[in-house]
Parts: C-alpha cells; structure tokens; sequence
C-alpha cells in the first residue's frame, strides 16, 4: 500500500514537471506517465490517467505530435523519456531561434516605416522612473547606443546578472570604454569573465559599494533603488538626465 502511495506521489510530481517545463498538458503528462507504465489499451490508459474517455484520442495524438508518443498496428507505445524529453528541449531551442529571429526580421521592417521622432520632443525629460528589469535594460540600450564612456557600480544587480549580461552583450558597446565596479567579495565565473571581456569591459573592485549605479560621458545617470520584493518584475530604477551630475558621479566613483 505505501509502495502504490510513494508511486502516484511520484507521478503528480513528475507530471507537474513535464507540464511547467516540457509544455505538456497536464493530460498529456498523465498519459505518457501511464504508457511507460505498461498501459496500452486505450481504456485502461483512461482509467489509470484520470484523462476521460473522449479526451484520450486526441491527448495520444498530440503526444504523437510531440515526439512523446509512437503509433503502430493501432497501439500506442510511448518514446523512452530519454529521446522524448531531449527531443524536447532541442525543438523547444529551434522554436525559441526561430522566434528570435522573427522579431530581429520584424524590427527592421518596423523601424524601417516608423519615422524617428524629432529630439525636441523629449527635450523637456530629465527624468524617469523605470520599474521591471526589462524596462531598466531597455534604458540601458537605449543610453549604451550614444554614450562613449560609462561606468556602473554594482551591488544587487548581480541577482539578475544573465539579463544584465545578456543587456550588455547586445548593447554593441566595443568601441566603448565601459568600466564595472564590483565587491570584493563577487567571485565572477571564467563565462561571465569571457563575456564581459568579448564586450570591452574593464572590471575593477572595490572594498564597498552603496548602490546600482550607471553614469555615462553622455549626462545620463540610473540610480538602482533598494527593493524588498527581490523579483526582477519588482525592480526600480530612477534614470536622470543631468550632464553635470553625471560627471561627478562618474568621477566619484572611479575614485579608489
């Protein structure tokens, strides 16, 4: 009896994997789990699943579909989770390239139309409360794209560093000197090392650093704000236009 409990304690686990991780249904996740256990008639499969008898031809069909799922002389026998679940993960990839770029292809053809709006619309902005992490990378682009020189200190913006490398490699800044400051105490990885040099960047440490900060050589200044949420939705920044508060902050800050 605790044997069949442990099983099916099991199988909600796994089931609830395979639907938040490999995008099944959780019909679909349920059935698999139910031919890789030697089900293979298809109202037993029904009976051992929970998945309804008229819902099952069309659960085995789009695991079929999927590559979870194999069809012979009318039965079902499920793919080995191994090739199944990689399968997966590499179409998934391929689907994600694909994605990508389309929305490369779909930005030029909309920069392409839209006309670029006249610099003295936005003259009067000096400055801007960016909430998300999305939103603070876009900023960050948005300021890499002309600015020549930047320096930023970093404190909790580690917390999400793939997005802000990811912001960073992408902000095309190899003509820039674009100067880190990190605690001593962050051990950075030889991959982060290796993209942080691709990119043109200069790490330096520092015994102690009080907040996330950017400044650029262009007066643009983002001022990351303690968040007690700890989710990268949850992040605020303050971006400020000033060219004079810039400058000294930058020095400041390359200050040892």
């Amino acid at each position: 009896m605790l044997k069949t409990i442990k099983f099916y304690l099991n199988r909600e686990k796994i089931s609830k994997v395979l639907k938040n991780s490999f995008k099944l249904s959780l019909y679909e996740a349920k059935t698999y789990l139910s031919l890789l256990e030697g089900n293979d008639n298809v109202k037993t499969i029904s009976r051992d699943s929970g998945v309804p008898l008229p819902r099952i031809y069309d659960t085995l069909r789009s695991l079929e579909d999927k590559g979870f799922v194999k069809k012979k002389n009318k039965k079902y026998t499920p793919v080995e989770p191994e090739i199944a679940l990689e399968g997966r993960i590499i179409n998934t990839s391929y689907e994600f390239q694909n994605i990508v770029k389309t929305q490369k292809d779909s930005k030029k053809d909309i920069l392409s139309v839209l006309k670029k709006k006249p610099a003295s619309e936005n003259a009067d902005v000096e400055f801007e409360t960016l909430i998300g992490v999305n939103n603070i990378g876009n900023k960050f682009l948005e300021i890499m794209k002309d600015s020549k020189r930047i320096t930023i200190s970093v404190k909790k913006a580690f917390e999400v560093k793939e997005l802000f490398l990811s912001f960073l490699v992408n902000s095309k800044g190899r003509n820039k000197q674009i100067t880190i400051l990190t605690p001593n105490s962050y051990k950075i990885s030889k991959f982060d090392e290796e993209i942080l040099k691709k990119s043109n960047v200069e790490l330096k440490r520092r015994s102690y650093i009080l907040l996330d900060l950017m400044a650029t050589d262009q007066g643009d200044v983002i001022i990351g704000v303690p968040d007690a949420s700890g989710t990268p939705e949850g992040t605020i920044a303050i971006w400020i236009k000033n060219k004079e508060f810039a400058k000294s902050l930058m020095t400041s800050l390359m200050e040892e």
